[in-house]
């Protein structure tokens, strides 16, 4: 900490020596010294007065995420955050006009929407990132700015998400189960919302898995919460800069954080992104008045340790749950390449024995997940090609399923159903007709789809020829079908 100066008498002139003739010069220069050692003195005090926050912080204990009274003074003292990444930016209404299209992105997680759980507000709108060993943990994210930390005092205590279920517990929250969660598993990138009670009051939290293998729910991270105004711990939710959800209207939403990433009028939601994977969304009232809240952050922790698959977890083996491709449409499932015949969803590794290589991949693929691949054989390249691992485990690459393939440019042989490449365009026109949509001709290509479609999936195929009206591209991707399988597969598993 500073050190204070010794008092000094300035108007005590006796350091300076008698046989140094007083022309005012050196009066002048002393009084620049004492000048220079005021200012530096007067800088420490300031510096001080700076680091009181932190040192009042740390007397409470603060830095450990949880616990009642943790930081609570930078929490509810903490100025509104910077916008845009560039320093301090006020926001006024005028600015608004200069900026009109600032909430015109969104980013598209249908995917992720697709297998999560919704928040109150109907939307998920960060997808959740899964452990990468060889980032060493969170990645360190330029974007965050807005809210900054993703933190808010519940219950009157202060958690910095993303925490532990054991955080939660072990500040009083106990978890609500109306049947058996204590045995749900969740999957890499999945989230569920579950409730817990504190003093007869209900806050829902935002659990999700960020290991590559299934979990446990109760071994997942507490990555935030989602709340309503009818929650009965609606009130005892602040958010940084001491906003209160059940007191805070819009006008007071801005003044703490700036203008938001997003802002719909017609439905009444703000949003605050925190980089990738968080952020605050909040929903208002005509009035203007909070009435739902998600705020979550979704990235790893940084001291986060990849646990094991739990122990006992036994499921089918990957050829009982695979489901027969839909045989309508000549869409069966089986493809062909210069090296033989395969069918859709057999494991990598067949094409690898008959002497493909992999020119690239990922060294393993998460449960539930998918990995792009591209391979060669020769002077062949098969550029699009995507794996699926149908399995509660982490899996290496040759071992996940085959659900996509493409060739381009007709850099290798590849057939399915009554197409494959080097067809002339009139023998795909007459193969083509009563499949699926299709057309001759579409933004000056040869083009032709056809698909299977579920309620969130399809299983689809692009066939394109070049100016020469031959077929140099095929692309068939099957969704549905993989999607199918890892369901059933999720069916099969059991817990001791």
């Amino acid at each position: 900490g500073p050190v204070p100066y010794p008092e000094q008498d300035l108007t005590d002139r006796s350091y300076i020596p008698d046989d140094i003739p007083d022309d005012g010069r050196n009066r002048r220069t002393a009084m620049m010294i004492l000048g220079g050692m005021g200012a530096i003195f007067l800088a420490l005090v300031l510096l001080l007065i700076a680091r009181l926050p932190a040192l009042i912080d740390s007397s409470l204990g603060g830095g450990g995420g949880w616990g009642q009274g943790e930081g609570l003074f930078s929490f509810l003292t903490r100025e509104r955050p910077s916008y845009g990444g560039g320093g301090s930016v006020p926001w006024t209404e005028e600015e608004e006009d200069e900026d009109e299209d600032y909430d015109s992105y969104v980013p598209d997680y249908s995917y992720f929407l697709s297998r999560m759980e919704y928040s109150p507000l109907e939307e998920v709108l960060f997808p959740v990132e899964i452990y990468d060993p060889e980032q060493g943990g969170k990645k360190a994210d330029p974007y965050r700015d807005g809210m900054e930390d993703c933190a808010a005092r519940i219950g009157g205590t202060l958690f910095d998400f993303p925490v532990e279920w054991e955080d939660l517990t072990r500040a009083g929250f106990e978890p609500v189960f109306s049947g058996e969660e204590e045995k749900i598993l969740l999957y890499p990138g999945e989230t569920r919302c579950q409730t817990f009670e504190k003093n007869g009051r209900q806050v829902r939290f935002q659990i999700c898995s960020h290991a590559r293998t299934a979990q446990l729910l109760q071994d997942c991270q507490v990555s935030g919460f989602t709340a309503e105004e009818t929650d009965s711990g609606f009130a005892d939710i602040v958010l940084p800069c001491g906003v209160s959800l059940s007191e805070a209207d819009r006008d007071a939403l801005k003044e703490a954080y700036g203008r938001p990433d997003s802002e719909r009028e017609e439905n009444g939601t703000l949003l605050w992104n925190q980089g990738e994977f968080g952020g605050c969304l909040i929903r208002l009232d005509e009035e203007e008045r909070v009435t739902a809240c998600s705020y979550m952050d979704f990235s790893v922790p940084a001291a986060y340790q990849e646990p094991a698959l739990p122990e006992g977890l036994v499921w089918e083996d990957e050829e009982a749950v695979l489901p027969d491709p839909p045989a309508e449409d000549g869409h069966d499932g089986v493809f062909r390449t210069s090296t033989g015949t395969y069918r859709v969803l057999q494991p990598l590794k067949v094409l690898l024995d008959d002497g493909w290589e992999i020119a690239y991949s990922e060294e393993d693929c998460p449960a539930g997940q998918r990995a792009w691949i591209s391979l060669k054989k020769g002077e062949e390249e098969m550029f699009s090609t995507e794996v699926m691992n149908i399995s509660p485990d982490l899996l290496p690459v040759e071992d996940c399923r085959i659900m996509e393939a493409g060739v381009y440019d007709g850099d290798a042989f590849l057939g399915i159903g009554p197409f494959e490449t080097g067809m002339d365009w009139e023998a795909v026109s007459a193969a083509g007709q009563g499949i699926g949509d299709y057309s001759s001709l579409e933004d000056g290509e040869l083009y032709l789809t056809y698909w299977h479609d579920t309620d969130y999936d399809a299983d689809y195929l692009n066939v394109s020829g070049d100016d020469e009206g031959t077929v140099d591209e095929i692309y068939f991707s099957f969704d549905a079908t993989a999607n199918a399988a890892m369901d059933r597969m999720r069916e099969s598993v059991r817990l001791p």
